[in-house]
């Protein structure tokens, strides 16, 4: 195959690369006539498969790693339960999920290992000529390739979202505003965030652009979720930067969670259902825009600075609770504020209809909340 020479190292990478392909084409081929025996879809071997390999698993995960929409997911169970493949079942652990796992029924075990055995059986053989630092070699390989499949699979999935033209170009993430009057934004574990409003975003409900790791970005009717893995892998110990512009021409709701080492919110052309912010760690910036109505803002965790503006007039009330080495509303300055304090500036009213409740838990070094001029 490499000739007379020993073959180079490039060269050998350029081989196992293409034969890795070769596998997995033909693995997918396999499948395919596999399936067809069987009278059942690709798609309904592959979730088989996964059950098998992995143990029992939500619809959710089914979907992600099928690249399947969870209804699409959902209409496959269906019938694979009804087939006898599989069962659902409260999961013991949390009786708000349902979990899918293969059904222990010995037909249908039978009937499928009939036609994998063949080639399961080959693998001891093919396997037994290598020593125990081969296989462990081979098997953290494997391991790691699958985990770099699941990533490119999820990379892949967001891309979807992704228009084509100037904004694929730009490296954006968007999706349609659609009819919605209103949304709600959850945003979890980004390290950096800036969040801006923007009401000129031509029919877009979002735009955003990620530095570092990408999150899983999902939107379900009004509600858009953007979230990092809990505990990243090792292509994703960098920074996890996210800039989003949310567009202006509807109100939004918006919860930020996760350990933030550093926000910035410039959110003044923005209509302002409430802001939550949970497990702050960092430096906060916050730049709120006139209210409309009573709209509450929450903030918790062990920051350092925390610094927020209103437009001038606009009054607000505030709820502390913890400690901060300075405590600032307004002309109201606190050193070495602990317990409870509860503060309100100087324009509140009982029958103004627009104010901000603030409410804050934790530790801080210093608070500011100041009003700027129009």
């Amino acid at each position: 195959m490499f000739g007379e020479s020993e073959p180079s190292r490039e060269q050998i990478g350029k081989a196992l690369t293409s034969e890795l392909r070769q596998f997995q084409g033909l693995s997918t081929t396999f499948l395919r006539v596999v399936a067809a025996r069987l009278n059942l879809t690709i798609a309904d071997l592959q979730v088989i498969v996964f059950l098998d390999s992995l143990g029992p698993l939500t619809a959710g995960q089914l979907a992600n790693l099928t690249g399947l929409t969870t209804g699409a997911i959902t209409g496959m169970l269906n019938r694979l339960e009804e087939a006898g493949f599989v069962r659902r079942e409260r999961d013991p652990q949390d009786a708000r999920r349902v979990i899918v796992r293969l059904d222990p029924s010995q037909e249908k075990r039978r009937e499928l290992a009939t036609f994998l055995a063949a080639f399961d059986q080959r693998w001891p053989a093919l396997l037994g000529r290598a020593d125990e630092e081969r296989l462990a070699f081979l098997l953290n390989c494997l391991r790691r390739s699958n985990s770099l499949l699941r990533q490119e699979l999820a990379r892949l999935q967001r891309l979807q979202a992704i228009p084509d033209g100037e904004e694929a170009a730009q490296g954006l993430f968007t999706a349609p505003l659609g009819s919605l009057t209103r949304a709600h934004l959850v945003v979890s574990g980004p390290g950096r965030l800036s969040l801006h409003g923007e009401a000129g975003l031509r029919g877009l409900l979002y735009q955003a652009r990620f530095e570092g790791a990408v999150p899983e970005i999902k939107v379900r009717g009004e509600v858009v979720v953007m979230r990092y893995a809990r505990r990243p892998s090792l292509l994703d110990e960098q920074v996890r930067e996210a800039e989003l512009t949310l567009n202006a021409a509807i109100p939004w709701r918006i919860v930020v969670e996760g350990g933030v080492a550093q926000m910035e919110a410039h959110l003044r052309p923005l209509p302002l259902l409430g802001l939550h912010l949970k497990g702050v760690v960092g430096n906060m910036h916050l730049e709120l825009p006139s209210p409309t109505g009573n709209v509450p803002i929450s903030i918790a965790g062990n920051a350092s600075q925390l610094s927020i503006e209103r437009p001038a007039g606009v009054p607000v009330r505030v709820h502390f609770k913890g400690w901060a080495v300075q405590l600032q509303l307004d002309q109201q300055t606190f050193n070495q504020a602990g317990g409870i304090i509860r503060l309100r500036s100087a324009e509140v009213d009982d029958s103004l209809a627009a104010i901000y409740d603030l409410n804050l838990v934790g530790s801080f070094s210093s608070v500011t909340i100041t009003s700027r001029s129009l």
